[in-house]
């Protein structure tokens, strides 16, 4: 009523002002229209308050029944975590960062690439290791895990959706068939507090399947609080990490050791092989390669695939440990 009423109202006194030859008939069209615009922005006014309203009760009813987002957290059994008054480094989320890092980088482009679903299932659904409590529970009573259980824990991991359309919809959490063959342990760390990220630094020891030695790497991890992640409240963001050289001097000792190659893996005077065994100390990496002289590489070529005696002497500088690359002094075949 208030709308068309006040439309008459204005009719009525633009029709008046013509009779009585108080104005134009051009200047009378732009009096109703001023009103209408006036009554149409009043009308968008409440109408944009009544969504705001809406959205606001819908947001209210979503917090109530656990659903936010892409999930229903009530039906997933899932339930906010609460957080220590200061930051820790909690097992579920040290697991999660321990296996995430032993890949070359990560952030949320590796998430949306090609090779990450299956990643993803094989480290941390199809794994050895048991996975966060969320998914330990889910085994402890013998069930399966659905598609949207699966999604969830993905998007808990990374903050990042990606569906998993393309498996079954129930899948078997315990099958326990893949075991990664890279490991962390993470010794120390601190953090600082960036925004609402946290920043964690540490360093990590790595050890590779069949290798006996350990690489040493720092990390810098971004982390973004997610109240409803199952790995302890927080989205893994992105992971960067460093190699920390350790350099071994010469001890004034001979050295030696077993060296096979296929005669496959060369460029150019550098040959690549793996470490087989050694009688002294030192720590080779799973794979040294050789820089040669062209009479060496041609007698490693004409001889492989074999395992070769392989002698070096030491760079004054020092070498990096454990060693991975090496100028040989001299190469022989080794006699069986």
């Amino acid at each position: 009523m208030y709308l068309s009423n006040k439309r008459a109202f204005f009719a009525i006194m633009a029709a008046s002002c013509l009779m009585l030859g108080c104005g134009k008939n051009n200047n009378a069209q732009p009096v109703v229209m001023e009103a209408v615009q006036e009554n149409t922005e009043s009308v968008e006014e409440q109408t944009n308050e009544e969504a705001v309203d809406q959205s606001e009760e819908e947001t209210s009813d979503q917090c109530e029944s656990g659903t936010t987002g892409q999930f229903d957290y009530q039906a997933l059994g899932v339930t906010k975590y609460s957080y220590p008054e200061n930051f820790v480094l909690e097992d579920d989320l040290l697991w999660a960062v321990q296996i995430l890092a032993t890949g070359s980088e990560f952030n949320a482009e590796y998430v949306h690439g090609d090779g990450w679903k299956k990643e993803f299932l094989n480290e941390f659904i199809y794994s050895m290791y048991d996975g966060p409590q969320y998914e330990r529970q889910i085994n402890a009573e013998g069930k399966k895990m659905t598609r949207e259980q699966v999604e969830y824990m993905q998007y808990s991991l990374t903050g990042e959706y990606i569906s998993f359309q393309d498996i079954d919809d129930e899948i078997d959490a315990t099958q326990n068939l893949y075991s990664p063959m890279l490991s962390y342990i993470i010794s120390d760390y601190e953090y600082e507090i960036d925004g609402e990220d946290v920043i964690v630094t540490a360093e990590a020891d790595m050890s590779r399947k069949g290798d006996a030695c350990e690489y040493k790497y720092n990390l810098k991890v971004r982390l973004r609080p997610d109240e409803y992640s199952c790995f302890n409240g927080y989205n893994v963001v992105s992971i960067e990490k460093e190699e920390v050289v350790q350099l071994q001097y010469d001890d004034g000792n001979k050295h030696e050791f077993t060296w096979y190659c296929s005669g496959e893996y060369y460029e150019d005077n550098v040959i690549n092989g793996e470490f087989y065994q050694s009688e002294d100390t030192m720590q080779y990496g799973m794979f040294v390669s050789l820089t040669v002289t062209d009479e060496q590489k041609e007698y490693i070529l004409s001889n492989a695939p074999a395992d070769f005696v392989v002698t070096y002497d030491f760079d004054e500088n020092g070498m990096s440990y454990p060693i991975t690359e090496i100028t040989p002094t001299t190469i022989t075949v080794k006699k069986k």
